[in-house]
Parts: structure tokens; sequence; C-alpha cells
């Protein structure tokens, strides 16, 4: 890592906030939001639309100051950070990424790379075949990113992001990747893709993701733990069997809803509508 100080991962191996309060129009987004996300966890976000999932992810990314509260990356208040070392640490993938230049999709997921300076083509072109073959884009690398699909594009960017999130990784350097709903431009094939790749990063690289999620399945299969918010308020946060039960999804959402075994997943839930 550049810049005078490195940030001690092993002492506070987490991006969190604490008792965070968030004002945006004149309204309150956040109300007192208490979590965190750690190394090899797939954390799911979950809430109704304006619940504040992507307020959330706006201050953890360092983009959004808090009223009052805190942010911390390994313990070091986010206000603190620069834009610079916060690119080496975390990478976003937003809902609707806007690029209008006509580059190929390896220029493209070669972005990713950029707060890396010191890594050389070779390391650069390793990491882009990487995460091209991980996002089943290595077929793609030549297209142009204009002409592909609104789907596609997405895929391109959450390559990107897999990029800026393993390069240049030293041992003991925890990574953290926010997704804001990286499933909903896809079909059901790439979103359960979308999220197995996430799953790989927790498991195998020790990396932090945290994912707003629609799909309350697709977090009920996938993730270690869920937050739930509901009007700028956490209110449930746990493993997704203490988290997803009838009660708290009524509270979120204002719908009766039915939790049951999942039939091919042990030890997962699978959510109805009643």
């Amino acid at each position: 890592m550049t810049g005078s100080m490195r940030i001690d991962a092993r002492a506070h191996p987490a991006l969190a906030m604490d008792h965070a309060v968030l004002v945006r129009g004149g309204q309150r987004v956040l109300n007192g939001v208490s979590m965190q996300v750690a190394g090899g966890e797939l954390v799911g976000l979950l809430g109704a639309n304006g619940a504040g999932k992507s307020s959330v992810l706006g201050v953890l990314a360092g983009e959004l100051r808090l009223q009052t509260g805190t942010a911390t990356l390994y313990g070091q208040a986010l206000a603190g950070v620069s834009f610079a070392r916060l690119a080496r640490q975390r990478a976003v993938l937003v809902q609707q990424p806007a690029l209008q230049f006509d580059l190929n999709v390896a220029e493209i997921v070669a972005m990713g790379a950029y707060p890396f300076p010191e890594l050389s083509a070779t390391e650069v072109a390793a990491q882009v075949a990487q995460a091209l073959a991980m996002t089943g884009l290595h077929a793609a690398s030549g297209r142009s990113y204009l002409d592909m699909s609104g789907g596609e594009q997405q895929r391109v960017h959450y390559a990107r992001a897999l990029v800026q999130c393993r390069a240049g990784r030293q041992e003991g350097d925890t990574r953290f990747l926010l997704l804001d709903e990286p499933t909903a431009s896809q079909d059901p094939a790439h979103q359960q893709h979308v999220l197995a790749v996430a799953a790989r990063l927790t498991g195998e690289e020790g990396v932090g993701v945290l994912a707003v999620l629609h799909d309350i399945n697709l977090a009920a299969r996938w993730c270690d733990r869920i937050l739930l918010l509901a009007d700028g308020v956490l209110i449930a946060a746990g493993t997704p069997d203490q988290v997803l039960t009838p009660d708290t999804l009524q509270r979120a959402y204002g719908v009766e809803m039915a939790v049951v075994p999942h039939p091919i997943h042990a030890g997962r839930w699978l959510v109805m509508m009643r």
C-alpha cells in the first residue's frame, strides 16, 4: 500500500458503521445504524425500496459523510482515509454504471487495476484474464462494450470490480467488495453465478462482500449473514435463519411471507409470499 501509514487489517478486520445517522435532501435516511462486514463473509443487505440500502453502501464506500456516528475501515474513520487508499482496499459496483467510451471489454476490466500503478502490464493482463474467466466473459474480451446488452455490461463492470479487489494483494491484506443490486439486470443463471463468485471470493480469498439484494431467496441461498433495513433502521442482523422470519419480513416489507426449509440446499431457507 502506498502512503505514509499502513492500516493494520489484523487489528480491525472490518468495514463498519456505528450509530450512523445520514440526512439526504432533508430526510433522515439512516437512523442509528450499527453494522460491520468482516473479511471472509458474504453479507446481504435487504429491505424495501427507500429503506436506506444504497445509502449504507455510499457511506461505506466513503462517498457519503455521516451527520453523526462513525464509519470505519480497520478501525480508522473513513473521513480520514484518502480516496486513493480506499481504492486499494475496497471496490464498488454501482447499480447502473454509466460509461459511454467505445472501449473493448478487456480495456474496461483493466481499469480495475488503476489504483495499483506498481503492477506490470503482465500482472494486469493476468488479473484481467482471471476476472473475465470468473464472470464468464473470457470469449468477449475484444468485444465493444457499447455493443453489449445491459446485463452483459453489468458483468463487465463486475469483472472490473473483481480486478480492483484482487490486484496487488499481499498476505494479510483484507479487501472489501460492495455490490449494489448486482443481480438486477441478470437472468436467473447469471444471478446465481454472480453470487457464487462472491462466495468464492469470501471463502478462498478472505474478501469481505456486502451485497444489496432485492431477491430474498438469493440472499437466503448464498449469504453468511443478512442485514434487514426498514425506514433507515436496522431491524434485524444475523444468519439467514435468524433474520428471515415471518415477523421480521412483515415488518420490513409489509406483506405476509412463509419461510420453509429449502428442498435442495440443506440448512438454507425458501421464502414465499402468502
